[in-house]
């Protein structure tokens, strides 16, 4: 495991004296000028994001193509097929693209037909199985409409193109060289070349809601909708939820408006599957951005990786309370299976590693892997040891493994892949069957028995890249908080910058206190609940996954001893009272 140094964040005196000419406090322009925005224009739209910096739907190349087509289906009564990924990301794009077809658009449900592929049947994208499905389907399908997939799946383009199919392809992926989707009747994408959509950091929803949004458009310019009809402003709670939980960037006006205004629109509560929600059996008074990311993109995700995707649909969809929070209720077991699951994993895979050297890079393979938690458990090793990480999985043809990797230690996962291929390709050796992504994370298939190859060319790739391998981790804070600030008026006043995520992290500051009480709650008592002093003040606290993190170290947290903290400060709603809470992410001695 890496050594991890606690270091603050260097500060930019040009952003702050801009921040603060810009209305912020000194508190708000001093956690600005901590973070990359000096490359923004003008901060007023970064920290007061309005909708109208969303760029227009016609700059996405071929967006006036698409919307032809579309419009040309809805009014000669044609199938629609719609095809999504089963992450939170491709379920939201369904619930947009459905939403807007049936409740804006003038369809039916009869004429609106739901694809979603399934991980552990099916695989990513459009694959073979959706492809069968598709055209087994009755009644036949003339028009199919992808999102947040599609970009990568040629072969079958062309097989429901040579069936009379025409398919629109809307994604976010970064587009193959090797293998671009030429049988699409259009794609629609911001990563493809020139293309002069301005915001190339959107998600897959994002994009799908531009192009319905543009439907709408050109049916009411045409006269086939009343001119009154609503704009599709009311979807972007979707549009909100995917952006966070695919971890796109924040740094983007776009997004900060979709988020900021979705998440207003969540926490009207308009839409059943939000009223439904009870976390730790609690109804929710209001859904931050946390909460989408810790609490609802968990469930929808789990439904994906442990069970059906469909049921994730059907909460988001779900036209009666009743309905919803039967839905939630059985996201809420599948995404507890889900953490069972990832524990039971995690543990193997420290077993495996004990005896290995992960300074460079980690790949675990075992049997008892569950194929849905394979990014989650990569995720974990990456995030522990600081290095890149794979594991493995066994798949249902039993020659084949299917891996997730993670990024660590600042490494580009998607290069280390490529140049590993590259290694092989060079010495014929054919072992890595298909890999993608980014670079934060990606997805692998190889052949079993090329395991131990794949390992050694994979941490040759690792040394190529020059990564520091000194045994340093780095965790990035805002400084110390003075006493006087430690309250519930500093939470206020930094959420006035939200919305916190990618690129622009939430604040997390780094105090000593000494410890007055500590003890381990939750179902598996993992997480460490603490009341933490400074000077004669005390404050609630909780170390989340606790255990989990650093066993050794939580255990050693008692009454009386002195720690150095890392934690961010969160408002904390319980029976009607807000109190301040410490969240701490890292502590030391």
């Amino acid at each position: 495991m890496k050594k991890l140094i606690v270091r603050e964040r260097q500060r930019s005196k040009s952003v702050y004296e801009a921040a603060r000419s810009g209305g912020l406090s000194h508190l708000q322009a001093d956690i600005l000028c901590r973070r990359d925005v000096s490359s923004l224009a003008d901060l007023t739209p970064f920290f007061d994001p309005k909708l109208r910096e969303i760029p227009a739907p016609h700059l996405l190349k071929n967006c006036n193509k698409a919307v032809g087509r579309i419009v040309r289906a809805i009014k000669k009564g044609e199938n629609i097929g719609l095809v999504t990924d089963y992450d939170v990301d491709g379920l939201t794009a369904h619930a947009v693209a459905k939403k807007a077809l049936n409740g804006f658009l003038g369809r039916n449900n009869g004429q609106i037909n739901s694809f979603v592929g399934d991980r552990l049947q099916d695989g990513y994208g459009l694959t073979d199985q959706l492809c069968s499905r598709i055209l087994a389907n009755t009644p036949a399908i003339d028009l199919v409409i992808t999102a947040d997939c599609g970009v990568s799946d040629e072969k079958r383009i062309a097989v429901l193109k040579e069936a009379g199919i025409d398919v629109i392809i809307t994604d976010h992926h970064l587009v193959p060289e090797d293998e671009f989707p030429c049988s699409a009747y259009t794609l629609v994408d911001p990563q493809q070349e020139k293309c002069l959509y301005p915001d190339k950091a959107i998600s897959g929803c994002m994009v799908c809601w531009l192009v319905m949004s543009a439907v709408r458009t050109s049916l009411v310019e045409d006269g086939s909708l009343p001119t009154q009809t609503p704009t599709l402003i009311s979807l972007l709670d979707y549009v909100a939820l995917s952006t966070i939980a695919d971890s796109v960037s924040l740094l983007s006006a776009t997004n900060r408006a979709v988020v900021r205004y979705g998440l207003k629109e969540i926490n009207t509560f308009a839409r059943h599957c939000w009223r439904s929600m009870q976390f730790g059996g609690a109804p929710v008074g209001k859904l931050t951005e946390e909460d989408l990311a810790y609490q609802v993109s968990p469930r929808i995700n789990g439904a994906g990786r442990m069970a059906d995707p469909q049921l994730a649909l059907d909460f988001l969809l779900a036209e009666g309370g009743d309905l919803a929070k039967q839905y939630f209720e059985k996201l809420t077991k599948v995404n507890d299976l889900r953490k069972k699951s990832e524990a039971k994993s995690r543990d193997i895979a420290n077993g495996l590693l004990e005896e290995t050297d992960t300074s460079k890079g980690i790949v675990a393979y075992h049997t008892d892997f569950h194929p849905g938690i394979l990014g989650i458990l990569a995720s974990r090793l990456a995030e522990k040891h600081g290095v890149p990480a794979v594991v493995f999985g066994n798949t249902p043809h039993g020659e084949v493994l299917a891996g997730s990797c993670r990024t660590g230690g600042g490494v580009h996962i998607l290069n280390i892949l490529a140049q590993t291929a590259d290694m092989e390709q060079r010495a014929n050796q054919e072992n890595i069957i298909s890999f993608g992504g980014h670079k934060g994370a990606a997805g692998i298939k190889i052949f079993k028995q090329g395991l131990d190859l794949f390992r050694e060319n994979f941490l040759k790739a690792i040394d190529r890249e020059e990564i520091d391998n000194e045994g340093l981790a780095f965790l990035d804070t805002d400084g110390a908080l003075a006493l006087e600030n430690i309250n519930l008026a500093t939470v206020d006043e930094i959420n006035k910058l939200a919305p916190f995520g990618q690129h622009f992290e939430h604040p997390v500051f780094s105090n000593e206190f000494s410890v007055d009480s500590a003890k381990f709650v939750g179902k598996d008592k993992d997480h460490l609940q603490l009341i933490l002093c400074m000077g004669t003040s005390k404050f609630r606290a909780i170390w989340f996954r606790a255990r989990t993190k650093s066993k050794q170290t939580a255990e050693s947290i008692v009454p009386g001893c002195h720690m150095h903290c890392v934690y961010q400060l969160a408002g904390n709603e319980f029976r009607g009272k807000r109190q301040l809470q410490l969240c701490i992410s890292d502590v030391s001695g």
